[in-house]
């Protein structure tokens, strides 16, 4: 189901950029699916929080949205759900605490976003626990290239 969905893309640079500087389990690379654009060398990470065995024919390509220069955007079905009150669901499993004003403080209001790499540094995410959400089906990435070999 979309609701169950947050899907993001990233070009090649942005995603080394993040990789480099946030812990294994805060992003996903999708092993297996076809780069989104090839032109830009876009990378498709994928949060399937709720459906743990989902796969990816349940995913609708028209949830893809870019990733902004500090923030994770999620994809346009869950916008139009409601941004915070998903931000909040997704913190919340992050965290394992309720949304509260520290957290507040790293969400932008108008797209839903929220910047998971300054929440860990903050200590706001358990990363222990976002490590315990992943899918199964879907692997930690390090790079791309280890994904693709």
């Amino acid at each position: 189901m979309l609701t169950c969905v947050y899907a993001f893309t990233f070009t090649l640079r942005q995603y080394h950029h993040i990789m480099s500087s946030t812990s294994p389990g805060v992003l996903l690379y999708c092993r297996g699916l076809p780069i989104v654009d090839e032109s830009q060398h876009q990378v498709l990470c994928k949060f399937l929080l709720n459906k743990p065995r989902a796969n990816a024919s349940n995913i609708d390509a028209s949830v893809y949205v870019p990733m902004g220069e500090h923030g994770i955007t999620f994809g346009a079905a869950v916008v139009r759900l409601g941004a915070a009150s998903e931000a909040q669901q997704v913190i919340d499993l992050w965290s394992g605490t309720p949304l509260n004003a520290q957290h507040r403080m790293f969400i932008d209001r108008a797209d839903g976003s929220f910047r998971c790499r300054e929440m860990r540094d903050a200590g706001l995410i358990d990363m222990a626990r976002v490590e315990a959400l992943l899918p199964l089906s879907f692997a930690i990435a390090e790079s791309p290239t280890e994904q693709d070999g």
